[in-house]
């Protein structure tokens, strides 16, 4: 058995009705929301009425000019675009490297252009589109997100971004309307809950609403076993669901600035959530000045979000691993019942402006200050941007 799936119908035709009639939409959510399985579903949808998928998934195909462009001309022809629809693509790759640029500018133009195949709507549907930065230090695209991002907005409609970074992806893509993937619903997941004794509202929670982490949980849940025993049970040292979000951390860290620090910066928000720039840079005793700049890249790739002034994970279930596993102990049964707990536990209303904002104290567990002093080498504070 492949594992419990959570087909989610509605939602895919929704999403479909939306991008045929209205400006790209950016789907967006944190790495196993569903955004690829949804794309995977909106091209099935889009086919039965009467429409053409475009589909292309950049997390891979944007390796290299050559590898994006020779990716792009086999996706469009299986989408239905013909000989000379494509032949200035084609004919550029056969160019080899010394054609690589031409075709990396005639794929762009045939994201602009190519809306229909015969006489049916074609939808571009693309896979984390922020991957085409990358290709921006190769020789003579410096500016390649630029005009990729010119491109969908000359397309003016029918493409669908999906991306695990939506601030970025905003940035680059002004012209599509956000469109988050949400959490998964109880109804959607209860005959899987079911076939495991579970409730499927409890579950959701522990998955965070994510259908990845929802996925590994079902498929540890031992008959007789409470959830939170198969949270605990997956949460511990490389069973699925701390993989899973080992995996998530890797993702979002690798592309986020100064690698160590950065992981250091967001222990103490995971710690002490909702913590402010203050406190954190006392804790790391660091200057504000760089603690700010870590915390902001953060931010921009959508590990924390910030309201007012204090930093909050955008994804409690990978806040729940880090405070786990973020001192660098190997945490024990107890500690990942607490955190279990917590998600299970309704989230406290918005406080109003007029009201000081209370946390609960951090967990009591090790900090920078009480390492051994070779874990505290300071780097400098100037920042390396790395993309």
């Amino acid at each position: 058995m492949d594992g419990p799936r959570f087909p989610r119908p509605a939602l895919a035709e929704d999403v479909a009705r939306q991008a045929l009639s209205g400006p790209p939409l950016l789907l967006s959510g944190p790495p196993g929301a569903g955004k690829s399985t949804l794309l995977h579903d909106l091209a099935a949808v889009l086919r039965h009425a009467g429409a053409a998928a475009w589909r292309l998934d950049l997390f891979f195909a944007a390796a290299s000019p050559l590898h994006l462009a020779r990716a792009g001309a086999s996706s469009a022809r299986a989408a239905g675009l013909d000989d000379r629809t494509l032949a200035p693509l084609e004919a550029a790759v056969r160019r080899g490297r010394e054609g690589e640029v031409a075709a990396v500018k005639a794929l762009a133009a045939l994201f602009a252009e190519a809306r229909e195949v015969g006489d049916r709507p074609l939808l571009l549907l693309l896979d984390e589109p922020t991957e085409l930065r990358a290709l921006g230090f190769f020789e003579g695209l410096r500016d390649v997100a630029d005009l990729f991002a010119a491109a969908i907005g000359r397309r003016g409609g029918r493409a669908v971004l999906a991306t695990s970074f939506p601030t970025a992806a905003a940035r680059l893509f002004g012209s599509a309307v956000a469109c988050p993937i949400p959490p998964l619903a109880p109804e959607e997941a209860r005959d899987e809950a079911a076939l495991r004794g579970v409730q499927a509202e409890a579950a959701i929670a522990l998955a965070a609403g994510r259908p990845a982490a929802l996925r590994a949980l079902l498929d540890g849940v031992e008959p007789g076993d409470s959830l939170e025993s198969s949270w605990n049970a997956g949460m511990a040292p490389g069973q699925p669901l701390e993989r899973l979000l080992r995996a998530t951390w890797e993702t979002l860290l690798l592309r986020s600035r100064s690698y160590a620090m950065a992981k250091a910066v967001l222990w103490e928000v995971a710690r002490d959530e909702g913590c402010n720039l203050t406190a954190v840079f006392r804790r790391l005793e660091r200057s504000p000045g760089a603690v700010k700049d870590y915390l902001s890249a953060a931010v921009d790739v959508d590990v924390l979000r910030m309201d007012g002034k204090r930093y909050y994970f955008v994804d409690p279930l990978l806040r729940a691993w880090v405070r786990l596993y973020g001192a660098g102990d190997v945490p024990g049964a107890e500690a990942r019942a607490t955190e279990a707990a917590l998600l299970l536990t309704p989230p406290a209303p918005e406080p109003t402006p007029a009201r000081k904002v209370t946390r609960p104290a951090p967990p009591p567990l090790p900090t920078l200050e009480a390492a051994p002093e070779r874990t505290r080498e300071r780097p400098r504070d100037t920042l390396m941007e790395i993309d």
